[in-house]
């Protein structure tokens, strides 16, 4: 993350930034306590990274500056300021050399209104991280607030722990095994279906945003829990028969992320922890949706058991004996709104997004994979943000690929035992012009994530700096 940090151009696209609205009647003083003792008790909070010859060194400071930048003075505003705010703090640079990897600030638009703001470089955060922080923030608000003292549990390891075992582990016999099974597994598949166009450069995407209807998403959940899956398996399952009838390729490869925590002391640290992995269901034949429902659980089963193997020694393996880039072309990710369960005790507490009237976007992410499309649960709500790069898509040809994927989902559910359906699908364009430049509109409103909650932020996944690993297998 720290190789990609230097390489980045964009200063947001490695920022994880959240507003949420606090209505009601808010202990500001608590709610600072709260994150002062969250900077005391997680050191990649406290940590910056030096260049030192050739190596980059991690180095834990004391708690001053990184207590400082989440120091919660009330600034009032109202709405449109807000907004302003909101978008200059998604997008403001950290200094990992000299400052905190986290900022908060505290917005007042009236009584009982207020929104907080919170971000955080990737280097110390993840999506399992923003529940680690946003646990700790509620226990200790509600201890504050009643007046007793809260004294948590550190972590029971730190990540130079996590660092040293996984360097013992790649010294060992059980990588080589790993490393064969995962290349036994995608042998013969495509990693870039015919659908792309020119393959793009890291920067910024854009996005198209649909809220799954409500009545789909309450029968997809029943769909897999009659069949003993997870939804995911179940978005998943649609995507990767979409990718199949869009590119006339049956074995296509699409990335995704693991948490990549192994232990229950590894699930207390904070940090990029997760781990890319690469997902082919072999589609071929006749295969009617419920075939390719099962099929696709196994699959993915099986690859989240073999998790462990670190995603830049596979990469570098495909790479030099399959010729495949270094990251996926087309991936599909699903999570829940990363702050949904923070509890600040008495208030109303709810993620924000800008709605700036706009059907297509644009937000800096520091990825290379050309498709993405990147399911967000909020609440009994599924929204679907696509993610894409214009160099390979139109802007028409994602809303036909959205179209046909809610018809897959409704297949999915309404005749599992059928083939998927015919789909109206573009033809794929070799070398479509580059999109107009995008970004934020002049203005904005604030919505509250209830049915709706778009992606905006996105995990990079690359090879920006290989592990050191002396393995065995050829």
């Amino acid at each position: 993350m720290w190789e990609l940090h230097q390489r980045e151009p964009d200063p947001g696209a490695l920022n994880l930034s959240y507003a949420i609205a606090v209505d009601g009647p808010l202990d500001v003083a608590a709610l600072a306590e709260a994150f002062r003792s969250l900077v005391r008790t997680h050191e990649p909070l406290r940590t910056v990274y030096r260049k030192v010859g050739d190596n980059v060194v991690a180095q834990v400071g004391p708690a001053e500056v990184a207590l400082a930048a989440v120091e919660l003075t009330p600034r009032s505003a109202d709405e449109p300021e807000a907004v302003r705010l909101i978008r200059e703090d998604r997008v403001k640079p950290f200094d990992l050399t000299a400052g905190a990897p986290i900022r908060a600030s505290l917005l007042h638009l009236g009584p009982g209104r207020h929104i907080l703001l919170l971000s955080l470089h990737h280097i110390v955060g993840d999506g399992w991280s923003i529940f680690v922080l946003r646990e700790h923030l509620t226990r200790c608000y509600a201890s504050t607030v009643r007046g007793e003292p809260f004294r948590p549990n550190p972590p029971r390891t730190e990540c130079l722990e996590q660092a040293r075992r996984q360097r013992e582990w790649l010294s060992g016999p059980a990588v080589d095994v790993e490393l064969n099974w995962w290349k036994d597994r995608l042998r013969g598949a495509t990693e870039r279906p015919a659908l792309l166009g020119v393959h793009r450069t890291v920067g910024e995407v854009r996005r198209q945003v649909e809220a799954l209807p409500r009545q789909l998403t309450a029968e997809l959940t029943a769909l897999a829990k009659q069949m003993r899956v997870s939804v995911f398996v179940v978005l998943l399952t649609a995507f990767e028969v979409l990718i199949e009838r869009w590119s006339k390729c049956a074995n296509v490869v699409v990335g995704t992320l693991a948490a990549s925590r192994p232990t229950a002391d590894s699930a207390e640290v904070l940090g990029a922890h997760y781990n890319p992995l690469l997902l082919n269901t072999d589609l071929d034949g006749a295969l009617s949706l419920l075939e390719c429902l099962m099929r696709t659980a196994e699959r993915t089963l099986s690859a989240l058991d073999r998790q462990r193997l670190p995603y830049a020694i596979l990469a570098g393996q495909v790479e030099r004996e399959y010729g495949w880039a270094a990251a996926p072309a087309v991936m599909f990710q699903m999570d829940r709104y990363p702050m949904e369960g923070l509890a600040l005790a008495g208030c109303a507490v709810t993620g924000l997004y800008i709605d700036d009237g706009r059907d297509v976007s644009t937000i800096p992410a520091a990825t290379s994979a050309d498709l993405t499309y990147f399911v967000r649960e909020t609440g009994t709500h599924l929204t679907l943000s696509v993610l894409y790069s214009a160099t390979s898509f139109d802007d028409e040809s994602i809303r036909a690929a959205i179209r046909a994927y809610v018809e897959i989902l409704v297949a999915l559910c309404d005749a599992p035992e059928s083939v998927a359906p015919e789909l109206e699908l573009p033809n794929p364009v070799p070398d479509p012009a580059p999109a107009p430049a995008g970004g934020f509109g002049p203005s904005g409103r604030l919505k509250r994530m209830t049915e709706i909650g778009p992606v905006d932020a996105i995990s990079p996944v690359g090879v920006w700096h290989r592990p050191r690993w002396e393995g065995g297998a050829p």
